[in-house]
C-alpha cells in the first residue's frame, strides 16, 4: 500500500494533507519517511492537516513525534490541524495532545506559526 500526500505552501509554511483515512502500520512507516523527506528538502514550519484521518495507530503517533523532533532540531515547528474526534481521542489518551501543537483548523495553525 502506498501513501499519497497533498503538499502545498501557505504563508511560508509547508501544508501536508494525507489522502488516506487510516494511518496504520501498513502505511505509517512510509508516511513517516515521506514527512521526514519533506522536512529535509523544504524550508519552513510544517502543518499536518489530519482532518480526514479516522484512525491512527502507534506507528502514526511515532511519525508525528519524529516530525516534531526533526523540525525542532532545525528551529522549525509542527502544527496539527483539522483534528478528527478519533485522532484527538488517541492523542488525549496518550497525553500527546499536550506535546503536539494542535489547532482546530488550518487558519488557526497558520496563525500560530506566523
Amino acid at each position: 500500500m502506498s501513501i499519497q500526500l497533498d503538499v502545498s505552501e501557505q504563508n511560508g509554511c509547508l501544508v501536508v494533507t494525507p489522502r488516506a483515512t487510516d494511518l496504520r502500520f501498513d502505511v505509517s512507516n512510509e508516511f513517516k519517511q515521506a514527512i521526514i523527506d519533506l522536512i529535509e528538502e523544504r524550508p519552513g514550519h510544517l502543518v499536518l492537516d489530519i482532518s480526514g484521518i479516522e484512525f491512527v495507530d502507534s506507528t502514526a503517533l511515532s511519525a508525528f513525534i519524529a516530525a516534531k523532533s526533526r523540525l525542532a532540531a532545525k528551529g522549525r515547528s509542527l502544527a496539527l490541524c483539522g483534528q478528527s474526534k478519533a485522532v484527538i481521542g488517541v492523542l488525549h489518551l496518550t497525553a500527546l495532545d499536550s506535546f503536539l501543537n494542535l489547532h482546530p483548523d488550518l487558519d488557526a495553525a497558520l496563525a500560530a506559526l506566523a
